[in-house]
């Protein structure tokens, strides 16, 4: 690879792999930072950076079933029906797909680490009051 791209080139590409795969991770790492800085510690905090990591690849897994994965097998096997009758030139669907299917990989990752940032804002101060024991029923 370094002799077909060069040093400079290889070691911005592994740089950028590296950097994508930090912030990919941010769901796990993110709320571990915020346990283990903050005083005092959240109770569970195993469970407060599960939960957090779990609805945040939750959204998305959701978002990718439901939107996206519809969208896509309409890109790949309507669409190729479809263009050669001129139908679907130009059209805003189809130019959205490309740019999806182009850039989405960047966008997503971002979308991310601000779904996990805000969450753990939101969950942390109420972390304490969900893993504390109902309290006793009297009847």
């Amino acid at each position: 690879m370094v002799e077909v791209l060069g040093w400079k080139l290889t070691a911005l590409m592994i740089g950028v792999s590296v950097l994508y795969f930090i912030v990919a991770l941010a769901p796990v790492w993110w709320p571990a930072i915020r346990v283990f800085r903050s005083r005092p510690r959240l109770p569970r905090p195993v469970l407060f950076v599960a939960v957090v990591a779990c609805l945040v690849y939750g959204v998305f897994f959701l978002l990718g079933f439901v939107v996206l994965l519809p969208l896509e097998a309409y890109r790949v096997f309507l669409l190729p029906e479809l263009d050669p009758a001129g139908g679907t030139r130009g059209h805003w669907l189809t130019a959205s797909l490309d740019w999806v299917s182009d850039y989405g990989w960047i966008v997503v990752v971002i979308a991310e680490l601000a779904l996990t940032i805000q969450l753990t804002r939101t969950l942390a101060p109420r972390w304490a009051h969900l893993c504390s024991p109902p309290p006793p029923q009297t009847s």
